[in-house]
């Protein structure tokens, strides 16, 4: 049975290592990253899950969890827009033998429904151009495309 909790402290090291994952699966390695890139990753997703702005939720069947969702609320108080708070969808991932069960769906909408209940009233999430699942996982969400990121390395 697929549930969802909180995750904590206790969830560190599987929450760096999905994390890790997902950073394989989008890199294209054209940057560099530092020699302790993974110990400030988990220095920083330690950080993000005693946050409490962030919600980290962990997926589990049967206890055993399976994916996480990380996302937080953003002030955009600019005076441009009427909602000044955002939704931002920033980790996702679920285990590859368990994708394709609409479980990462369901870890959107368990955000979106926490997103609504303090009146927040957008969500945004970025991911890489050349990851092609995760367009179309988005696009299936009726997340639509409004902004390009461009780089030029120098």
């Amino acid at each position: 049975m697929l549930t969802f909790r909180q995750a904590s402290e206790q969830d560190l090291e599987q929450i760096t290592d999905w994390t890790l994952k997902l950073h394989h699966h989008e890199d294209d390695a054209s940057l560099a990253v530092n020699e302790q890139f993974n110990q400030h990753l988990k220095q920083w997703l330690s950080l993000e899950i005693a946050n409490p702005n962030y919600l980290f939720l962990i997926a589990e069947i049967n206890q055993q969890p399976i994916g996480f969702i990380a996302a937080t609320s953003v002030l955009n108080d600019n005076g441009f827009l009427r909602a000044p708070i955002k939704g931002v969808v920033q980790l996702i991932w679920v285990d590859t033998e368990y994708r394709q069960q609409n479980i990462a769906s369901q870890l959107v909408d368990e955000v979106q429904k926490c997103f609504e209940s303090i009146g927040i009233t957008y969500i945004e999430c970025s991911y890489t151009i050349n990851n092609n699942e995760a367009q179309k996982f988005w696009q299936k969400k009726h997340f639509q495309p409004f902004s390009i990121s461009a780089r030029k390395l120098i």
